[in-house]
C-alpha cells in the first residue's frame, strides 16, 4: 500500500474536479481518496489514450523494438494504444505474434488488423478476431480496395468493433499528381493531392448509408475535408502534427516533416484547431510512427514517411491552448482530448477516482517557464511536463521521487 500526493484532480466527474487530494495505492487498485487542502504537487486524470500509433513490427527487422515503443509511450504519459502495422496485420498467424509480443508491455495495447491484404483481397475476418483484433484498419501505404470494403463492412458491423477508415488513397483522387498546394509542390512532394481527402470521405459515406455502422475517419487534414465529414455525419479525429505544422515546414526539405498525408496549408490547420475546440472533431491522435532510421535519413526525395510525437503530443497540446483562458479549463480540455473523448470512442472505461478502481492514471506538471520539447519538435515550447503513467503499485512507487 503506498500513499501519494496530493494531486490536483483533472476530472469533470468527480465532485473534487479541480482539487487537491491524496490517493492510496494497492497492488489490486485504488484504495482510498482523501480530499487536502494543501495545493497539488503534480496532476493527475485518467490515463491517456493514443486512439491510432503505427509500427513496422514485425514485418521489419530494424524497426524500433516493442521495449523502445512502450518505453516512448509512457514518456508521453499515455496509457493506453491502438496500434496497428505500417503494412497491414491481415494474417491471423501475425497478429497473434504481435499480441504475445506486446502483452507484457507495460502499457494496455489494442491491436487493429486490416481487413484486406495489400492485393485487396478479403482477410479472414473471424480468425483475426479469435487471434486478437481489438478493431479494424488498413495501413496508411495500402491502396483502397473499394470492392472489398463493400463486402467486408456488414461482416465489420457484426463483429462490433471499431473500425478507423483512412481516406488517403491515390486511387480516390483519380491520379498519383503533384499535390496543389504550391509549397509541396515546390518541395517535389509527389502524393496525395488535397482533394482527394474529401473525395474518399464522401465516398465512406455513401458506403455508410448503404451498409450502416460506424466509421471513424481520420486524421482529417483539410478544411474541406472535415467540412465533408459533417455532411457525411462520420465520426473524424485528427492528428497532433496537422495542427500544430504546416506545409512551409517541408521546404526545409527536412526529411523528418515527410509525412504521409502530407502536411497542409496554415488555412487548413487553422481550421482543424477551431473544430477541435468547438469539439467538431471528436479526438486528436498523435499519428506516430518511427520509420528505421536508414529509411528516414536520405535526402527529401528518398526519405521514408513518418514522425514520432507520442512524447509531445500532450506538449504541443497545451503549447496551443490560449494563455489568457482560465487554468481550470485548459486542463480538462486537454484531459477530454486525451482521456475522455477517445475512451468513449473505443467503449474503454472512461477512468475514475473511487475506491476499487482499476489502476490507471497520467501524472503531469505544468512549469512555470516553457521548455524546448525534444527534437525534432525543439523548436516549439511547452509550459507541460509529463511525470508518468500509474498502472501499477511500482508505477507509484517511482514516481515519488519526481513528484516530491
Amino acid at each position: 500500500m503506498l500513499r501519494l500526493g496530493p494531486f490536483t484532480l483533472v476530472d469533470p466527474f468527480s465532485p473534487w474536479h479541480g482539487g487537491s487530494v491524496i490517493l492510496e495505492f494497492g497492488s489490486d487498485g485504488l484504495r482510498d481518496l482523501q480530499p487536502v487542502t494543501e495545493p497539488g504537487l503534480a496532476y493527475i486524470s485518467a490515463g491517456w489514450v493514443e486512439l491510432l500509433s503505427w509500427t513496422s513490427q514485425p514485418a521489419i527487422g530494424t524497426a524500433e523494438p516493442w521495449w523502445a515503443w512502450a518505453e516512448r509511450v509512457r514518456r508521453g504519459g499515455f496509457t493506453q494504444v491502438g496500434l496497428s502495422g505500417w503494412t497491414g496485420w491481415y494474417q491471423p498467424e501475425v497478429l497473434a505474434e504481435v499480441r504475445l509480443a506486446t502483452h507484457s508491455l507495460p502499457v494496455q495495447v489494442h491491436l487493429y488488423a486490416a481487413w484486406a491484404d495489400a492485393e485487396g483481397h478479403l482477410a479472414p475476418l473471424q480468425s483475426l478476431a479469435e487471434a486478437g483484433a481489438d478493431g479494424w484498419t488498413l495501413p496508411p501505404l495500402q491502396s483502397f480496395p473499394w470492392d472489398t470494403f463493400r463486402r467486408a463492412l456488414p461482416y465489420l458491423r457484426y463483429l462490433g468493433k471499431p473500425l478507423f477508415v483512412l481516406p488517403f488513397w491515390k486511387e480516390a483522387g483519380g491520379e498519383v499528381g503533384v499535390p496543389l498546394s504550391p509549397t509541396l509542390a515546390l518541395a517535389g512532394w509527389e502524393g496525395i493531392p488535397a482533394y482527394a481527402e474529401s473525395i474518399a470521405i464522401y465516398a465512406l459515406g455513401q458506403f455508410r448509408k448503404v451498409y450502416g455502422g460506424p466509421l471513424s475517419v481520420g486524421p482529417i487534414t483539410t478544411s474541406e475535408g472535415l467540412a465533408e465529414a459533417q455532411r457525411q455525419q462520420l465520426q473524424a479525429f485528427t492528428a497532433v502534427p496537422y495542427i500544430v505544422k504546416e506545409d512551409t515546414a517541408v521546404a526545409t526539405y527536412d526529411p523528418i516533416w515527410k509525412l504521409h498525408p502530407p502536411l497542409r496549408t496554415a488555412a487548413d490547420r487553422e481550421m482543424l484547431w477551431q473544430a477541435l475546440r468547438k469539439k467538431e472533431l471528436a479526438v486528436v491522435a498523435a499519428w506516430d510512427y518511427a520509420p528505421p532510421a536508414e529509411q528516414k535519413l536520405h535526402p527529401w526525395g528518398e526519405a521514408s514517411v513518418g514522425c514520432p510525437t507520442l512524447e509531445v503530443a500532450a506538449p504541443l497540446l497545451w503549447s496551443q491552448l490560449d494563455p489568457a483562458q482560465p487554468l481550470l479549463e485548459r486542463l480538462t480540455s486537454l484531459v477530454s482530448w486525451l482521456s475522455l473523448a477517445p475512451r468513449r470512442w473505443l467503449g474503454l472505461p472512461l477512468g475514475c477516482f473511487q475506491s476499487g478502481c482499476a489502476l490507471d492514471f497520467t501524472v503531469f506538471r505544468l512549469l512555470e517557464v516553457p521548455r524546448p520539447l525534444p527534437a525534432p519538435w525543439h523548436t516549439h515550447q511547452s509550459a507541460l511536463e509529463v511525470l508518468g503513467i500509474i498502472r501499477s503499485l511500482d508505477d507509484a512507487d517511482s514516481l515519488r521521487s519526481r513528484i516530491l
